[in-house]
């Protein structure tokens, strides 16, 4: 595994994952490990754009039936004939 040596972390940071740490039991390095890789995924995920992003571009982007095709109605009939 590599190592990832931090500078100028501030104190009060250190104490906050020491203190999860402990609650958790696990060591200080293992919480930090847990929470970088929680950190990265959410970032990840944001870039990608989540599900509420999606669902933004669906909604800006709608379907929209050809005004010259069939109608719903009568696609369906034609499918029910098959």
């Amino acid at each position: 595994m590599a190592v990832l040596h931090l500078e100028g972390v501030p104190d009060e940071l250190v104490r906050e994952i020491e203190q999860l740490a402990g609650r958790e039991q696990q060591t200080p390095a293992a919480t930090a490990i847990s929470l970088l890789q929680q950190a990265v995924r959410h970032e990840s995920a944001r870039q990608r754009g989540g599900v509420g992003e999606i669902l933004a571009r669906i909604r800006q982007n709608p379907i929209r039936p050809d005004p010259n095709g069939p109608s719903v109605v009568e696609m369906l009939r034609e499918d029910r004939e098959r």
